[in-house]
C-alpha cells in the first residue's frame, strides 16, 4: 500500500508499518497545527501533557512543518554555511553535519519539533516519533512528501555550481510561476466547485485536478486547431497519465545561460 501511488487519488489513509498516514487537505494547508488539537483531530487517548504540546505548536502552520520536512541533509549543510559568516564557521560543526544521517540530524536539531507535530497529526499518534527509526525514516519521510506533493530542493556539493542551480531555478520559475490561489480558482472554475468543497480536497487531489484541467483544455484547443491547420498537430489525449513527481528538466540552453549571466553579472 505504501508505494501504491494510484490509490492516492482516493484520499484514503495509507497503511504503513507504524500506522495509517492521512493526507493533508487544502484546509489544513492554511491552518495552524494548534487548531487540530483544539478540534480533537488528534487522538485524546494517549497520555501526554496537552498544555505542553499546545505551547510547542503555537503559531506553527502545516506549511511551515512541510517546509522543514523537505529539507535534505545537503540543504541543511548549505543553510548552515550561508547563515554563518566564514570566520565564525566551526569545522567541527560542519564535520558533524556531514557525518550524520538526516534522521540523526532531525533528532538533534529543532527539526524534531516540526517533524513530531506534523507526523503526530498525520498518523493520529502523539508518540509517533518513538516508532520511527533510522531504518524506516527515509521511507516514511518520502511517503509524506509524495502524499502532499512536495519535493526536496536540488542542492549541489559544489557551492559555485549551486549558485548556477539557483539561477537556473529562478529563471525557470519566473517563466512559469503559478500561485496557489491561482490553482484554487482554476479548479473551482473548471469543475464548477465551491471553495468549501475544495477545502475538503487533499493537496494531492487538488494538484491532480489542476493538472487534468490543463491537459483537457489543451486537448480541446489542439483538437480545434487540427480541424483548420494544414500542419500535423500533436494532440495529447485528455486522459493522459499525470506524473506529479516527474523531475523537471532544469538544464539551460546556451542562450538562456548567457541571458542569466548578463542579468546577474
Amino acid at each position: 500500500m505504501i508505494n501504491d501511488i494510484q490509490g492516492y487519488l482516493l484520499g484514503d489513509p495509507i497503511e504503513t508499518e507504524i500506522g495509517k498516514c492521512k493526507f493533508l487537505t487544502v484546509e489544513n494547508y492554511f491552518s495552524y497545527i494548534q487548531k487540530a488539537y483544539n478540534n480533537k483531530e488528534i487522538s485524546q487517548e494517549y497520555n501526554y501533557d496537552k498544555k505542553q504540546v499546545m505551547k510547542q505548536c503555537e503559531n506553527i502552520t502545516f506549511i511551515e512543518c512541510l517546509s522543514y520536512l523537505k529539507l535534505s541533509k545537503r540543504e541543511l549543510l548549505s543553510n548552515y554555511l550561508i547563515q554563518i559568516p566564514k570566520p565564525k564557521q566551526k569545522q567541527e560543526d560542519i564535520n558533524f553535519l556531514k557525518s550524520q544521517s538526516l534522521y540523526n540530524l532531525v533528532l538533534a536539531t529543532k527539526l524534531y519539533k516540526y517533524y513530531k507535530l506534523l507526523l503526530s497529526y498525520l498518523f493520529n499518534d502523539v508518540d509517533i516519533m518513538t516508532k520511527i527509526t533510522n531504518m524506516n525514516f527515509r521511507e516514511i519521510r518520502t511517503l509524506v512528501m509524495k502524499m502532499n506533493c512536495i519535493k526536496e530542493r536540488r542542492v549541489s556539493k559544489n557551492p559555485e555550481l549551486q549558485k548556477w542551480h539557483d539561477k537556473e531555478e529562478q529563471f525557470k520559475r519566473s517563466k512559469n510561476k503559478i500561485e496557489f490561489d491561482s490553482i484554487l480558482s482554476s479548479v473551482a472554475a473548471y469543475y464548477k466547485l465551491s471553495y468549501q468543497e475544495i477545502k475538503k480536497m487533499t493537496l494531492y487531489q487538488l494538484y491532480m485536478n489542476f493538472q487534468r484541467a490543463g491537459i483537457a483544455k489543451n486537448f480541446d484547443v489542439s483538437t480545434l486547431f487540427s480541424t483548420v491547420s494544414t500542419e500535423k498537430i500533436k494532440i495529447l489525449p485528455w486522459y493522459s497519465k499525470i506524473d506529479l513527481f516527474a523531475e523537471e528538466n532544469m538544464e539551460l540552453t546556451r542562450r538562456q545561460f548567457n541571458k542569466i549571466s548578463g542579468q546577474t553579472g
